[in-house]
């Protein structure tokens, strides 16, 4: 009482006993204020909790509540407090009008039969069944509406911004599944029920889509025996008339987990000087307005449970095109020129042609630099040591070997089973193979388009 008083003369809060957290203390004196105000002051010296509340006059003041009407609000107005009306209120959800009537106090009977809770029970009139049946369709919409409030708070803070119509027509599909009616739920989520149905719609539409593309990109993911990373795949399925983006292919990929591998280390043909040391022509300009300008070569090993070998490959500058390659057991001479022979006799005229290469001792020999004279080839090397001058060759070795190489040497059984994968690759790669540097076409394709 003295503590009301205080409040209504100063306009400020009494001081905070011990023991007790300010803003519950406060909240009590706003609530007896009120309480006050409204009934006078006697009602805070002899508690209207007191008053022997019948069955019905307790569903009076849950009817008020379930209606819509707070918590605080009816207590205050019926003079009790609030933690009384809540006690009412989990009473007749859990057990109906009867979970309001009175137990009898006293002391237990020594008779245990007698000692048993009695419920008194009482058939409902017609006016009074109506309205339990209303009351439970209430508390049913209210319990809706919580749920509702609750996802749309936590996705709008989220996201920081209003819901869309797709966001809220998702919210009501997941509660249906947890039992909410729906019509409850449209109400309280204010969206009608064709908006509803129309965004489910569109989902249902963009699930099956997804799954069409998932098929899809699989397809071409195992097509290309996991060669593909995402970009490869969205301008394979751009070839292909299906329009979508980038990040929804790397979405689906990384779903279902179809991921591309790291390049390894390479092997290093540099033996020191033994032979002619040619100038570094290219000096890292990779570039080239079209085909046969500019050519470089390179060895690279592969490890087998059965022994070594090794590749020796042209490849152009402008298309990327592998020109020729020799595998061979042994890093020899016998490789290079076989490679040379293959390239003179797929393309005899090659001169004005820059021909590059590391200072590996293949291409210090005499017979190597000579042959290159008679056709017509200058020869350009890179610096000592520096792979980064032949670059454009160690990322197709790269490329190369994370595609049939790298966690397939067991598959590999001897000397020939590799031999025929990698034929087969070099006219995957030639033929099939997309690339950005090619305008997202194969090598092969681009050079005859180019010269076209």
């Amino acid at each position: 009482m003295e503590c009301v008083q205080f409040y209504k003369e100063t306009g400020t809060y009494p001081p905070t006993p011990e023991k007790v957290k300010q803003h519950s203390f406060r909240y009590k004196i706003r609530e007896w204020t009120r309480m006050y105000d409204k009934h006078g002051p006697n009602i805070l010296k002899h508690s209207n909790e007191n008053y022997k509340w019948t069955p019905d006059a307790k569903l009076v003041l849950i009817n008020q509540y379930l209606t819509g009407k707070s918590m605080t609000s009816v207590a205050i107005d019926a003079g009790i407090d609030k933690g009384l009306l809540y006690s009412w209120i989990r009473k007749y959800e859990e057990l109906g009008y009867n979970g309001l009537v009175e137990s009898k106090k006293g002391r237990k009977c020594k008779n245990p039969d007698m000692n048993k809770k009695t419920i008194v029970q009482r058939d409902l009139n017609e006016t009074e069944l109506e309205e339990l049946i209303r009351l439970r369709a209430e508390n049913e919409y209210i319990k809706a509406e919580i749920e509702v409030f609750k996802k749309i708070d936590c996705l709008e803070k989220g996201k920081g911004s209003c819901a869309s119509q797709g966001e809220k027509a998702a919210i009501i599909k997941e509660l249906r599944e947890q039992g909410y009616k729906l019509k409850y739920l449209l109400k309280a989520m204010r969206l009608s029920k064709s908006t509803y149905y129309f965004e489910v719609s569109k989902d249902d539409k963009v699930a099956i889509r997804n799954e069409e593309l998932t098929k899809e990109i699989v397809k071409l993911f195992n097509k290309h025996k996991g060669r593909y990373g995402v970009r490869r795949i969205y301008h394979a399925l751009k070839a292909k008339g299906i329009h979508v983006n980038h990040k929804r292919v790397q979405r689906i990929m990384h779903i279902n987990g179809l991921l591309g591998k790291c390049p390894k280390k390479r092997y290093h043909s540099y033996k020191g000087n033994v032979g002619r040391i040619a100038d570094n022509i290219i000096d890292r300009n990779f570039t080239a307005t079209a085909p046969f300008q500019k050519w470089t070569t390179d060895v690279s090993q592969f490890n087998f449970p059965w022994g070594k070998c090794y590749i020796s490959p042209i490849l152009d500058m402008f298309t990327n095109e592998i020109i020729s390659y020799d595998l061979s057991l042994s890093p020899n001479f016998e490789q290079i020129k076989n490679m040379l022979n293959k390239a003179y006799e797929k393309f005899p005229t090659l001169n004005g042609l820059i021909f590059h290469s590391d200072q590996g001792w293949q291409y210090q020999h005499a017979h190597y630099i000579n042959s290159l004279k008679e056709h017509g080839i200058t020869q350009s090397m890179s610096r000592k040591g520096n792979c980064y001058d032949n670059s454009i060759m160690e990322t197709f070795f790269g490329r190369l070997k994370n595609e049939i190489y790298y966690g397939y040497e067991n598959n590999y059984k001897s000397f020939k089973e590799f031999s025929n994968a990698m034929k087969e690759y070099i006219d995957y790669y030639n033929n099939e193979r997309i690339q950005a540097k090619t305008k997202w076409m194969p090598p092969v394709q681009y050079r005859l388009a180019s010269m076209s």
